[in-house]
């Protein structure tokens, strides 16, 4: 019925295929990833009831697990899976499909060895690093099996993205992780029974055993896909040099994105209270919601950019990006709109004392409006071989948000920490969006009244 519905907009050309295309991806993206998200949450809800009084406990392990094997994925990755995305939807698309086959293998033989030393170093130092974070030990040592499983599972679910396989894509990155992860905890429980609670490493083998499945699932399939492309020669196929010169920056690029996601918070814990990171995550965690389709967007919108980079069309390249923004600036203001008007409500979800970060909220909320304003600027420019400058950017975005948190946490707490967040992607989104304009001679920027 959509197909229908989208094919007469074509056919009226109220909407272009190229449009049509990023709609699709989208609301594929964003159906699993709610889906993804309400699976979350129970699974959030089971660990925490399931264990009783220690249920908080349980799951704060859990998180704090989770955050330990991302590091070391992240740097096990090298940025080779982004590096990966970009080349196999430029390869799928200008008759070098045979030049994919070379590329994964050659990525394989980059990040096996470092996964696997990576993984020695979380075996070998599991005591140290859970001293250091608070984590259990346990839960590090049985993750530490599962990490190179875990990166080849990223390059794999990358590769269907950059196939444009972004149902599969979706499915695998949204939502089975949770799902699985849930699923393997409901028999645990039924099976266990009243010694399901002695067992708190049960969420993290979940986890671990989840994670492992969809690696060989992923497999299977990736390779599916690649016995479908005629295997050449390595001749003039991407050398390991040029992969590892386009993946380093984009390793930064992704270290420093990760920093700045948790930089407010692990200051305000150092400078501040307990209380306050409470209050300061609620609100950061409700403006995320506006940031829902920008993700959803980029899933399906960064493949097409190195598409028409590949192929030198600038004209449609341009297109892309301005149809894209459009469709995050629509989709996005009603749910800004929603919280703006009902930001009480939202935050006495938690509880009375919450309402104190409604400045925090409206702060980061005009700060995701504004990144929806400017559209998939950091996509952009890693799509088209720009992640020096990407990166460059971030780092200089991330000083200045760590610089201004040392300076306003001590005198105005959370809501200096929401001004340093908000003037960070101010800054960040301006300067891509300067770049992209000076690179190729056009203004990512969507609003409705100019043209």
């Amino acid at each position: 019925m959509l197909n229908s519905f989208f094919n007469l907009l074509i056919s009226y050309k109220i909407l272009d295929s190229d449009f049509i295309e990023i709609l699709k991806g989208a609301s594929s993206y964003l159906l699993l990833r709610f889906f993804g998200i309400i699976t979350g949450y129970v699974l959030m809800i089971s660990i925490t009831r399931w264990y009783g009084p220690e249920g908080s406990v349980v799951y704060g392990k859990y998180l704090l697990a989770l955050l330990v094997i991302r590091v070391f994925i992240l740097f096990s990755k090298l940025g080779t899976d982004i590096t990966l995305l970009r080349f196999v939807s430029s390869f799928s698309v200008n008759a070098n499909q045979h030049k994919i086959y070379n590329l994964y293998k050659k990525t394989l033989l980059i990040v096996l060895p470092v996964s696997l030393l990576m993984s020695s170093i979380m075996f070998s130092y599991c005591n140290q690093i859970a001293d250091l974070i608070g984590a259990d030990t346990i839960h590090v040592k049985i993750l530490s099996f599962v990490l190179t499983p875990a990166v080849i599972f990223y390059l794999n679910i990358q590769g269907f993205r950059g196939l444009k396989k972004i149902l599969l894509y979706s499915f695998f990155h949204e939502f089975a992780i949770s799902f699985f992860t849930l699923l393997f905890l409901v028999f645990a429980f039924i099976f266990l029974k009243d010694n399901f609670i002695n067992y708190t490493e049960m969420p993290v083998l979940g986890y671990a055993s989840v994670l492992f499945l969809l690696f060989v699932s992923t497999f299977f399939i990736w390779f599916k896909y690649l016995s479908k492309f005629t295997i050449k020669s390595s001749v003039n196929s991407l050398g390991f040099k040029t992969i590892l010169t386009t993946s380093i920056p984009l390793l930064f690029s992704q270290s420093l994105s990760f920093v700045m996601g948790w930089t407010d918070q692990l200051m305000l814990g150092n400078m501040r209270s307990a209380h306050e990171v409470g209050i300061y995550g609620v609100a950061f965690k409700y403006s995320l919601m506006a940031t829902v389709f920008l993700i959803a967007v980029n899933s399906i919108a960064a493949p097409k950019f190195s598409e028409f980079f590949s192929k030198n069309d600038y004209t449609g390249l341009k297109k892309v990006v301005k149809q894209s923004t459009k469709i995050i600036f629509w989709f996005t203001l009603p749910i800004l709109f929603i919280f703006f008007s009902f930001p009480d409500f939202f935050l006495k979800l938690s509880g009375e004392s919450f309402v104190e970060g409604k400045k925090v909220l409206f702060l980061l909320l005009l700060a995701r409006f504004f990144s929806s304003i400017c559209g998939s600027v950091g996509n952009l420019l890693q799509m088209t071989g720009n992640q020096i400058p990407f990166m460059i950017i971030m780092l200089i975005s991330c000083i200045l948000n760590i610089t201004m948190n040392i300076l306003l946490i001590p005198v105005h707490g959370i809501n200096g920490a929401a001004i340093a967040s908000f003037a960070s992607i101010i800054f960040w989104n301006t300067l891509m969006v300067i770049y992209i304009k000076k690179k190729f001679n056009f203004i990512s920027i969507y609003i409705p009244v100019f043209k």
